[in-house]
């Protein structure tokens, strides 16, 4: 106002008394109204001002607002992310400082006060909506099974629990009706229960029954897997069927450890670049080069991991992912993460935090402690908390799944594969361990190892073909050793 004033009085008129420097619009404006003041036109640009500028008023008012809703909501998303950290800090302290481990006693480990605590502040900030629903749900369910249509009421438990998933009750009332039948996941579910209320006494009393029982049957599958290994072990290295077998199981392990990533190479295609080190037409260069890393990795713990003496190291997992990574990602392969990532509902530690948490993780991996675990247990436990720490941007579940395949190697296993068909049942299971119960993802890791052993142990009992034989060259032979499924097997 004072600048327009000294105009009407006849002082001097420059361009840059009206020039604002908040935005290119405002410079325009002030052109326009120094143009007006310059011919005289002193009514108008008074008007044109002001209008203006209570536009522009009212536009950055809105903007404003605009801004202190945004401001709000980020501030919101930043408090529950917090709190989700602390849930994720809290349940990574639990029993070894990640959930309940499977160990030679199989004690029972309730979950902390602390995570009770974070856990209901969570529920009371978002209450259960379909809680009546998933009650009168349960209660349906029970009356069904009392009829004997255990079918029906199999259903209806299900559905109670997908409405209201920490709903204690029903988890504790289907596992009742699923212990004489599946006494393993009746456990999961009293666990669950008590996940939700540590408190919940009917659980307890019911976990305690079943833990002893859950326990003895998780050894008997770790004996049955040595006794496979045995078996194994009872043919040549130099086995011809067996060998050549390793090499097609080989082909099938990068498929499979890929497309577990979403990688769309079929297994013809990966042993061409391979072997031919040809490119395949319509697939990616990061298609490829994925493909190639995880080679690479293989090759670097078959010909130097593997022969190392000593400890396994930070530095020797950084340089597993930097194989896995370096044809994709040259800059962040081998390199710890610096920014948050999210994975799923698990907000894995902060980026400040990941090297004492990989320290921790090392410690962990050549203490005492490990010594007293089975092989497939501690590959399985160490497969879990690398991808609990998540250290790395990407590569993480190759990394974790080649370290698995590397403890079990150090220990005389076959290198073992989580097949694509499995994919659900795997992130289940590493789900089931991030709310606090890790036996699902080592049973499943346990089933993964038996039924590599099986394949191994199949190839080797089959004879070597030998071409020059007609017989054998027809497949006449060979068929004889292919297992009718029709055929009862004792």
């Amino acid at each position: 106002m004072s600048s327009l004033t000294t105009a009407q009085a006849g002082g001097k008129l420059t361009i840059m008394n009206y020039i604002p420097r908040c935005s290119a619009l405002m410079l325009v404006i002030s052109i326009i109204i120094a143009v007006l003041l310059s011919t005289g036109c002193y009514d108008t640009a008074i008007s044109f001002y002001f209008n203006k500028t209570k536009s522009n008023q009212s536009t950055l008012q809105k903007r404003e607002l605009k801004i202190e809703k945004l401001h709000g909501q980020f501030t919101e998303l930043f408090n529950k992310i917090e709190k989700r950290q602390a849930a994720n800090h809290v349940l990574h302290t639990l029993t070894q400082n990640f959930g309940i481990l499977i160990s030679s006693d199989m004690s029972i480990n309730p979950l902390s006060t602390d995570l009770a605590t974070t856990v209901a502040a969570e529920t009371a900030e978002e209450p259960d909506i379909y809680i009546d629903e998933a009650r009168a749900c349960m209660r349906k369910a029970i009356l069904v099974a009392e009829k004997g249509n255990r079918k029906l009421a199999y259903k209806l438990f299900k559905h109670a629990l997908a409405l209201s998933p920490q709903f204690t009750e029903a988890l504790n009332e289907f596992g009742e009706f699923l212990e004489r039948e599946n006494v393993v996941q009746a456990d999961l579910l009293y666990q669950r229960a008590l996940s939700c209320d540590p408190a919940f006494t009917t659980a307890v009393i019911n976990r305690r029954r079943t833990a002893p029982l859950v326990a003895e049957l998780d050894k008997t599958v770790f004996a049955e897997i040595d006794k496979q290994k045995r078996e194994l072990y009872k043919y040549s290295a130099h086995h011809p069927t067996l060998r050549s077998a390793m090499k097609e199981f080989y082909y099938q392990h990068i498929y499979h450890t890929v497309a577990l990533e979403g990688n769309t190479m079929t297994v013809d295609e990966i042993r061409k670049i391979i072997d031919l080190k040809i490119a395949v037409s319509g697939k990616s260069i990061v298609e490829h080069n994925e493909v190639i890393g995880i080679a690479e990795a293989l090759k670097y713990m078959n010909n130097t991991l593997l022969m190392k003496i000593g400890n396994i190291t930070v530095h020797d997992i950084k340089s597993i992912h930097k194989r896995v990574l370096g044809y994709v990602d040259p800059f962040g392969a081998g390199e710890f993460r610096t920014n948050q990532v999210f994975v799923g509902r698990h907000i894995p530690p902060h980026p400040g935090d990941v090297d004492l948490f990989m320290q921790q993780f090392e410690e962990w991996l050549n203490s005492e402690e490990v010594l007293h675990l089975h092989p497939v247990e501690l590959a399985a436990i160490t497969h879990y908390k690398l991808v609990y720490i998540h250290p790395f941007v990407d590569g993480n579940g190759r990394t974790a799944r080649l370290l698995m395949n590397f403890i079990l190697m150090k220990n005389g296993f076959p290198p073992v594969s989580v097949e694509v068909k499995d994919r659900w049942e795997y992130y289940e299971t590493l789900i089931a361990a991030n709310e606090g119960d890790i036996r699902p993802f080592v049973r499943f890791i346990a089933r993964c190892t038996s039924k590599t052993l099986e394949d191994y142990l199949f190839a080797a009992e089959l004879p070597f073909l030998d071409t020059s034989d007609p017989d054998s060259a027809s497949g006449e032979y060979y068929s004889n050793y292919i297992p009718n499924p029709d055929d009862n097997v004792t």
